[in-house]
């Protein structure tokens, strides 16, 4: 019987690896490679010292590793080269390992394996090695480890030690391992009494860690521990590979070195290498060693897909998965659409997720009336469109729904290029239904399951119109704004956890206004017509909204400060650079806001208004609740500003410009707040 799926015709996904190179085919990798190679095998470069490889999720550091330990197991340079020397390499992946004492153990046993690997190292020394251990071993412990050395071993050989045994294990291993490390470097008949001289010229042993990121946060102090024990021995080089933002709030949580964080990596870390950004060239090259993909149509759209990929190879991979996907879903839909169209649909996807938003919430006709538009301005149909340069006729006649999308111009020129037909474009649309990631649904599944004031959006540093007068205003750091306020659901874990009744989480007035007050709940959380769990929580008092914050810092333990947003960053958050009057621009429009306009009359559900973030994607900054910050008002110490209006105001009070203020212990229905944090240095 013929196999129906096994006709020549049919068209199977393909997909790019995920796996990290093995080798250093791209990206400019190979000058990174044979500088740190060099660097490692350059005999006049003292040990100990180790390298710290830096760079975010799939960048590549895991590529670059590997690549160097290949060039090093490889590379005839180093042999033949008199000011090289030999490299013995090891790859450990600390990750896999939980308590100071099995990271400790398992590296031992991962060189003690390499080891015997290389030509049988453990039986050609073995009389040498012995030598060794008669001259150390008082009380048997390393003839023990030497047994286990030959079966490889050593983490059982270890959990077997008994907690006095383990003391001395310490002690015979510090000089054990130092002559083993020569023996195996030199691999020579040089005497005993001159193994300590220990020559680091002739060789080193190269121990790799990579994905120490994947630690959590107290094992990966654990693995940088376990590091510092190796931090004497000469001829030992390790090369760390991790996002270091990571390893620094890991720091920041442990009570030892969160003052001295950075003191701490300084001391372990002697060569820092931050990956840099990939060039645009280099993604070309990429893309041109690339089979079964069609290259140009990549190529052309290089320069908007670039943003896309954030620096990351993984993402491109990923990228063109997705492609390959949607192609066979549509051919095995019997359905064609240019290949074109679907990288176009496909960064729109990945970069445009508001205009993606509003494109399947509203009639995606839209996009035939901003083709519509861009027509009636270009010239020639071949021309490049540039929304600088369109007329204030053509821009009058904008639809308001469309004003906010015309303001990007790679935007408008995705929009241009995307000239498929209404089918195609419907179909694209349940293709995007079928392959979307989470992210792109968001607005669908926080009602349901993963809504906190975790969800931070990322504001990185700059300047901004601010104010009414829109004045430049510089916020020189980095900082993380809640997506949302905080809701009712959320803060009730405050309430049960008794943060009421826990001291350390207020100051000494908010604790005395407390107690005064009997203040043990917000002011209307049992108000059924306030009091759904996805409505922001209302009737806090300042005090009440810095004790959360508190209470979340200590309780999410993930090496933030949680605190009240001040004044500058709560409006750059809300308007973006441009010192645009509402989140979505400068038009009033009472569907995209919970305004007196909206004659709702009462909070709703922060997720509601989807159509009306902010540029960066935050919700409910014009109207639902007017909200807290930490700046005194005209540097009145007894009030703080409220910015962003409420339901009960109309669309003059919910502009970013109009401010009001409020004492400390007010609590009332149309005043909540939302939360920023900062890295804990």
């Amino acid at each position: 019987m013929e196999n129906k799926f096994n006709k020549s015709n049919d068209k199977c996904v393909k997909i790019l690896s995920d796996h990290p190179e093995e080798q250093n085919v791209e990206f400019g990798f190979s000058a990174y490679v044979k500088t740190i190679a060099d660097l490692i095998a350059f005999n006049n470069n003292k040990t100990p010292f180790t390298i710290g490889i830096y760079g975010s999720w799939g960048t590549g550091k895991t590529t670059l590793m590997k690549s160097i330990k290949q060039s090093l197991d490889n590379d005839n340079r180093f042999e033949k080269d008199p000011q090289y020397r030999l490299c013995k390499t090891v790859w450990f992946q600390a990750w896999k390992y939980n308590n100071k004492e099995e990271i400790f153990a398992a590296l031992i046993e991962k060189i003690f394996k390499t080891m015997e690997s290389d030509n049988d190292f453990f039986v050609e020394c073995r009389i040498k090695i012995e030598k060794i251990i008669k001259s150390l071993d008082k009380k048997g412990i390393a003839t023990s480890l030497i047994k286990a050395m030959t079966g490889v071993n050593v983490n059982q050989f270890f959990r077997n030690l008994k907690h006095k045994d383990k003391l001395g294990f310490y002690d015979i291993f510090q000089n054990l391992f130092d002559d083993l490390i020569w023996t195996y470097l030199n691999n020579s008949e040089t005497e005993l009494n001159k193994i300590h001289e220990n020559d680091d010229s002739k060789g080193v042993l190269v121990i790799f860690i990579d994905d120490l990121d994947r630690c959590p946060y107290k094992r990966i102090i654990k693995v940088l521990e376990t590091i510092k024990l190796f931090m004497d021995k000469k001829s030992c080089v390790f090369v760390i590979g991790a996002a270091n933002e990571i390893i620094t709030r890991a720091l920041a949580l442990e009570e030892t070195y969160k003052d001295n964080a950075s003191d701490f990596m300084e001391k372990i870390v002697q060569v820092t290498f931050n990956l840099p950004k990939i060039p645009e060239d280099d993604f070309q090259t990429y893309i041109k060693k690339l089979e079964d993909y069609s290259i140009e149509e990549i190529l052309e759209h290089i320069p908007i897909l670039i943003p896309v990929l954030k620096n990351n190879p993984r993402n491109l991979k990923r990228f063109l998965n997705d492609i390959s996907l949607m192609e066979v879903l549509l051919a095995n839909k019997k359905v064609k659409i240019e290949k074109s169209y679907l990288f176009l649909w496909k960064i729109i996807e990945s970069r445009f997720s508001g205009f993606l938003r509003f494109i399947k919430k509203n009639e995606h006709g839209n996009i035939k009336i901003m083709q519509k538009i861009i027509d009636s301005h270009k010239k020639d149909t071949n021309d490049l469109i540039n929304i600088n340069e369109i007329s204030e006729e053509i821009k009058g006649s904008i639809p308001d729904a469309l004003k906010d999308f015309f303001k990007d111009n790679e935007l408008v020129q995705i929009i241009d290029k995307l000239r498929c037909s209404k089918d195609e474009l419907e179909q694209l649309i349940t293709l995007t239904q079928i392959v979307e990631r989470k992210d792109i649904k968001k607005e669908k599944i926080d009602d349901k399951t993963t809504f906190s004031p975790e969800k931070m959006v990322n504001i990185k540093a700059g300047k901004f119109l601010y104010g009414h007068d829109k004045i430049y205003e510089n916020i020189d750091y980095d900082y993380e704004i809640g997506l949302y306020p905080v809701t009712n659901k959320i803060y009730r874990k405050f309430i049960n956890s008794h943060g009421y009744f826990n001291k350390e989480f207020w100051d000494k007035s908010g604790w005395e206004w407390k107690d005064k007050n009997n203040i043990f709940q917000p002011q209307y959380i049992s108000d059924k017509k306030f009091n759904d769990p996805y409505k922001p929580v209302i009737g806090v008092s300042f005090y009440e909204a810095c004790a959360f914050c508190k209470w979340l810092s200590q309780n999410k333990n993930n090496g933030f400060k949680y605190r009240l947003p001040n004044e500058k960053e709560w409006e750059k958050a809300s308007r973006g650079n441009d010192g645009r009057v509402y989140p979505w621009g400068d038009e009033f429009d009472k569907n995209k806001c919970n305004t007196y306009e909206s004659e709702i009359k009462k909070t709703t559900k922060v997720f509601t208004y989807s159509n009306g973030t902010s540029p960066y994607g935050c919700y409910d900054m014009a109207g639902n609740v007017w909200e807290w910050t930490n700046s005194f008002y005209d540097n009145n110490k007894d009030s703080y500003v409220l910015l962003g209006g409420s339901f009960y105001n109309g669309s003059g009070v919910c502009r970013y410009a109009d401010r009001n203020n409020n004492d400390p212990n007010n609590r009332i229905s149309t005043v909540g707040f939302r939360c920023a944090r900062i890295i804990t240095l």
